[in-house]
C-alpha cells in the first residue's frame, strides 16, 4: 500500500507519525518529518504472541521509509538501549542506510549486536551527549537525561520553527534510581515554561494508579532476600537490559558477601556494555565455569530467562538440563520482573516446576522484588504538570493504554488530545493539531536468519500444520503408461500407521481413482487435482483439514 498523501505539499509541516508502539506495547519506531526532512526516534522489536508459532521476534513495517521518504532520512535518534526500542537496527538498518545518533552506552549495545550481522563497518555512529543539543538539518535536539531501569535514558527536546515536541521515551520519577540520573523536575519544568507544543509520552503503565516505586528502596529488599537464606543457593532472573537491577543486585550481593554467577549471552553483553561505559566496575562477578569453586551457599546465580523463555538459562535450571547449574531442596529462585501478559502461562509452568523440587519461588506476586521503569499514572499527571504542553500524543502502548492516557491528560489540563494507532499521519500545528490520514504500518516476522511478511505463506502452513498436522503424498508414475506403479502416504500429527491403516488405504484408493480421471501428464496439473481431491476426502473421512503436500516422480 502506497501512501495516498502527498508530502510533498505538506513540506512545510510538522508531522508525527508513529510506525511501531502505539497500539502494542513494544517495537517502538516513531517519525518526525519538517521542512521535506525526516528523523528516526528508536527502532525498536517486539514479541510474537501465540498466534505466530515458531516466532519468537516481529519488527516493524517500514515499506513507508523505503518507498517514500529513505532519501529525505536524516537519522536515527535512539533514546535508549531496551530491545524494544533499538532491537530491530540489526534487522533493518540495511534498508535505512542513515547515521545513528546515540549516548556511548546506547552505542556500544547497538554496535555489538549489530557487529554479529557485518554491519558496524558500514554505519556511521555519531556520539550524543546528555543535556547537550546537536543539529540535523532544521531540527534542533536536546538530550533530556530522566530515570529508567538502563543508563542513558533521554528523553528528546525536539524543536522546530514550528514548535517543540517532548519526545519522553521510557521514563519514571525516582530518587533513588541506582543507576544513571534521578529525573530533574526543574529541568522538566523549565522546559515546560519555554514552551511545549506536544508532547509524545509513555503510556505502559497508564493503569497503574500508584508510584512506579523506586529501585534503590528494592534493592534495600534485595539484599534482605538474599541474607534470609544463609544456607542456599540463590537464583535470580531479570530481563538482561535492567542495567539498575543488575547493580542493585551486585550490590546486594556483596552486602550478603555471595558471588555472583553471571548467565546468558544476553546478560554478559550488557554487562560488558556497562562495564566499559563505567557503570560496573566490580569483581564478584563470575561465569558458569567458576561454579564449582565456591560454596553454594555464596552463590548468586543471575540469569535469564525471566519470561519463561523455552531456550533462556532459567528454563534449563528449571528442567534439570542445565551443564553446571542444578537446584535442591530449599534453595531460592527469584522473579525480579514484571509477568507481562501473554506471558503468564510459560511462567507459571516454570514456579509449578520449581515448585515440584521444593524449590522456593519469590516473585512479584508474593514479594517485594521488583519496581516498574515506567510512569504510573499519579507520575504522568505530574509530569504534564511539569511540561504543559498543548497537546498530548500517548504512544508506547495497547489502544486501552493510550486512550487512557489520553484521559489522564485531559483530567490534567491538557487541551487538546490525540489518539493514535500505527501508520497514523498526525500534523502539529499551534492552530490546530490533528491526523490527516494513514500510511502503511504492520510488522515483519523473524523466522530465524529470515524476515518474512506477516501474511506469509510460512506461517500460515505452519499453523495449519500445529492444528491439523500434515499429509505427504509421494507418487511413482509410469509416464509411458500412465499409470501409478508406488503410492507412499505419511499422515504426521493426523493419523498413527498401525491403529489407521484402514483410512490410509481408503486415502490410496482416492489417488488412483481420481488419477484414473486425470487425462493430463502435466506434473503440476496433477498435483493441483490430486490435492484437491484428498482435502475433500480427508475431511470426510476424519473432519480436519491438514497441510497437504504431493510429490510426483517419473519413470
Amino acid at each position: 500500500m502506497n501512501s495516498t498523501i502527498n508530502f510533498k505539499k505538506l513540506q512545510k509541516e510538522l508531522i508525527f507519525i508513529p510506525l511501531g508502539g502505539s497500539g502494542e506495547i513494544g517495537m517502538n519506531l516513531n517519525l518526525y518529518h519538517y521542512n521535506g526532512k525526516w528523523i528516526i526516534v528508536d527502532l525498536g522489536l517486539g514479541f510474537a504472541e501465540p498466534d505466530l508459532p515458531g516466532v519468537d521476534i516481529i519488527v516493524p513495517n517500514i515499506n513507508f521509509i523505503i518507498k517514500e521518504i529513505k532519501k529525505d532520512i536524516l537519522g536515527i535518534v535512539l533514546t535508549h538501549a531496551h530491545e524494544d526500542h533499538i532491537g530491530a537496527i540489526q534487522y533493518l538498518w540495511s534498508e535505512i542506510e542513515c547515521p545513528i545518533y546515540a549516548t556511548k552506552f546506547t552505542s556500544l549495545i547497538v554496535k555489538s549486536k549489530c557487529k554479529e550481522y557485518g554491519l558496524t563497518k558500514k554505519m556511521k555512529f555519531v556520539e550524543t551527549v546528555s543535556n547537550k543539543s546537536f543539529q540535523l538539518n532544521d531540527f534542533k535536539i536536546t538530550l533530556v537525561p530522566i530515570t529508567h531501569s538502563i543508563p542513558e535514558m533521554n528523553g528528546l527536546v525536539i524543536e522546530t520553527d514550528k514548535g517543540k515536541i517532548f519526545h519522553t521515551g521510557d521514563w519514571k520519577f525516582d530518587n533513588e534510581p541506582v543507576v544513571g540520573e534521578a529525573t530533574n523536575e526543574k529541568t522538566l519544568s523549565d522546559i515546560g515554561k519555554s514552551g511545549i507544543l506536544a508532547l509524545v509520552g509513555d503510556s505502559t503503565n497508564i493503569f497503574h494508579k500508584k508510584h512506579s516505586g523506586s529501585e534503590g528502596e528494592l534493592g534495600r529488599n534485595l539484599e534482605k532476600l538474599l541474607c534470609d537464606y544463609p544456607n542456599n543457593m540463590i537464583v535470580v532472573t531479570t530481563f538482561a537490559s535492567n542495567i539498575a537491577r543488575l547493580l542493585s543486585l551486585v550490590n546486594a550481593a556483596k552486602k550478603a558477601k555471595r558471588k555472583i554467577i553471571l548467565q546468558g549471552r544476553s546478560l554478559w553483553k550488557m554487562y560488558t556494555a556497562a562495564k566499559e561505559a563505567g557503570y560496573l566496575q566490580e569483581s564478584i562477578i563470575y561465569d558458569e565455569k567458576h561454579f564449582k569453586k565456591f560454596k553454594r551457599d555464596e552463590i548468586v546465580v543471575i540469569c535469564t530467562g525471566c519470561q519463561g523463555e523455552a531456550l533462556a538459562v532459567t528454563n534449563k535450571i528449571a528442567n534439570q538440563t542445565h551443564p553446571q547449574i542444578a537446584l535442591k531442596e530449599n534453595d531460592v529462585v527469584i522473579f525480579s520482573s514484571k509477568i507481562i501478559p501473554g506471558n503468564e502461562k510459560r511462567i507459571y509452568n516454570l514456579f509449578n516446576k520449581l515448585a515440584e523440587m521444593n524449590v522456593n519461588v519469590l516473585s512479584e506476586a508474593n514479594e517485594f522484588v521488583h519496581v516498574s521503569g515506567h510512569p504510573s499514572a499519579i507520575e504522568v499527571k505530574k509530569m504534564f504538570e511539569l511540561i504543559k504542553p498543548q497537546v498530548a500524543i500517548p504512544v508506547h502502548g495497547e489502544a486501552i493504554h493510550i486512550n487512557e492516557h489520553c484521559r489522564v491528560a485531559k483530567k490534567s489540563g491538557v487541551k487538546h488530545t490525540i489518539s493514535v494507532r500505527n501508520g497514523d499521519v498526525v500534523v502539529i500545528d499551534p492552530n490546530e493539531t490533528k491526523k490527516i490520514g494513514k500510511v502503511e504500518a504492520g510488522h515483519y516476522i523473524i523466522d530465524g536468519n529470515l524476515i518474512l511478511n506477516s501474511e506469509s505463506i510460512i506461517i500460515n502452513n505452519r499453523k495449519t500444520l500445529g492444528n491439523n498436522g500434515a499429509l505427504f503424498v509421494s507418487l511413482i508414475i509410469n509416464k509411458v503408461k500412465k499409470s501409478i506403479s508406488q503410492i507412499f502416504i505419511s499422515a504426521p500429527g493426523v493419523l498413527e500407521d498401525d491403529l489407521d491403516q484402514d483410512i490410509l488405504d481408503s486415502l490410496k484408493l482416492n489417488v488412483s481413482e481420481t488419477f484414473t480421471t486425470i487425462s493430463t501428464i502435466d506434473k503440476n496439473k496433477i498435483q493441483n487435482l490430486l490435492e484437491l481431491s484428498i482435502k475433500k476426502h480427508i475431511k470426510k473421512l476424519i473432519n480436519k483439514s491438514p497441510l497437504v503436500t504431493i510429490n510426483i516422480f517419473f519413470i
